[in-house]
């Protein structure tokens, strides 16, 4: 039982209420609270470094405006006054001059006091010196701001280039053609292939960086109508059949009876997607074969996903590679190796493609043994093909 007429040991309290002092007082940042008339009642250590102070109690019965300009004094006894008469909680980025009279930016949370009764009596302030972050962000921001231009400044100034540097590409392997034609000489046939399979790859490589500077620099805009699915596959197989032919290996296509004809995609988008992925399955694969399998992931009646499966029994790739094989230029064999030729650009457009179509891309593979790729993407039915789902 507790004896409500027990003595009060005033020399216990006294003692919590200085410990209560000094941990307030040693708090980092600015504390201060203040009474519904706005004067300070109290502060930390780091209020009385700011405004020159000789300790914390000095503070007690003073106004902001007895330390600071008006303006600035209207401006916080603004907010002050919005905490205690509505009662809420107000954060705020605030700039204003620390202890040494320098720019400063601070995180400034206010939230109202009350009594027992739940009685607004006054608000407490607290203030922490987020400079150096301020300043940080800033340096970051101009940064991007500058490497975003030069990227736009490298793209233009390709793009401005393309039609004069792809013009003598041109010229030399129309040329060369002829001169093969009329070339009786066995020997100087064959060089003359050499020079125009020379011509060919840098004009092709030369293709793959303009395109990809114009995507860089312009995008291309999603375009969603009416594909058939089986038409889009079998264009795409045609493009890649004769290169996989050439190094003698097996190219399947296959689709799911469940997956729909008839859907609503970005046909120019997923053939690009399609054909890289194909394309770089067999460029890295010189026995056995390569897969693509359709099927269905998930649909709901107006929605499906399918699932685009490319598996090949090539080279595979490094456990430490697979990070970044989807970053521009990122090559597993370099290109001065004189194995395989490429930029790196094929999966940098395919993730760039497949994140702008809502889609997802992943790949699993076994150094000496092969890669899957997968791509998740979501189409919008047809009419024919939400009867079919019904």
């Amino acid at each position: 039982m507790v004896n409500n007429n027990s003595p009060i040991d005033l020399h216990a309290l006294a003692g919590r209420v200085t410990e209560l002092e000094q941990i307030i007082a040693l708090m980092p940042g600015f504390v201060y609270w203040k009474d519904r008339q706005h004067i300070y009642r109290g502060c930390n250590t780091g209020i009385t470094k700011l405004i020159n102070l000789p300790n914390c109690q000095a503070i007690a019965g003073k106004a902001i405006y007895d330390f600071f300009e008006k303006s600035l004094a209207d401006e916080v006894t603004a907010t002050d006054e919005a905490v205690m008469s509505q009662g809420v909680e107000y954060s705020i980025e605030e700039e204003a001059v620390d202890a040494e009279g320098d720019y400063a930016v601070y995180l400034t949370h206010k939230v109202p006091l009350k009594n027992i009764q739940g009685e607004v009596v006054g608000m407490l302030g607290m203030s922490f010196d987020i400079t150096d972050r301020k300043r940080q962000e800033a340096i970051i921001k101009q940064a991007k701001e500058d490497a975003e231009a030069a990227s736009i400044a490298k793209s233009d100034f390709l793009l401005n280039m393309g039609h004069d540097l792809r013009t003598p590409f041109s010229g030399l392997i129309g040329i060369t053609e002829q001169l093969a034609l009329i070339e009786t000489n066995e020997e100087k046939k064959t060089l003359l292939g050499y020079i125009l399979q020379s011509a060919r790859r840098l004009l092709d490589l030369l293709n793959q960086i303009l395109e990809s500077a114009a995507i860089a620099k312009k995008g291309i805009k999603n375009n969603f109508a009416p594909l058939h699915l089986p038409t889009l596959l079998t264009a795409v197989g045609e493009l890649v059949k004769v290169q996989a032919k050439n190094k003698g290996i097996e190219l399947t296509i296959t689709i799911n009876p469940a997956v729909p004809e008839q859907l609503i995609g970005d046909e120019v988008k997923m053939h690009r997607i399609l054909l890289n992925l194909l394309g770089n399955a067999i460029k890295f694969t010189n026995q056995g074969g390569v897969k693509l399998h359709v099927g269905v992931s998930y649909q709901t009646e107006q929605k499906i996903w399918l699932v685009f499966n490319v598996h090949d029994t090539g080279i595979g790739i490094p456990a430490d590679k697979l990070t970044a094989i989807f970053e521009r230029f990122s090559l597993v064999n370099p290109s001065y190796s004189g194995t395989y030729n490429g930029l790196g650009l094929g999966l940098h457009i395919v993730r760039q493609f497949v994140n702008e179509l809502n889609g997802e891309v992943s790949v699993t593979s076994e150094f000496g043994k092969g890669s899957t790729f997968t791509c998740v993407m979501p189409f919008d039915r047809t009419i024919e093909s939400q009867d079919r789902s019904l």
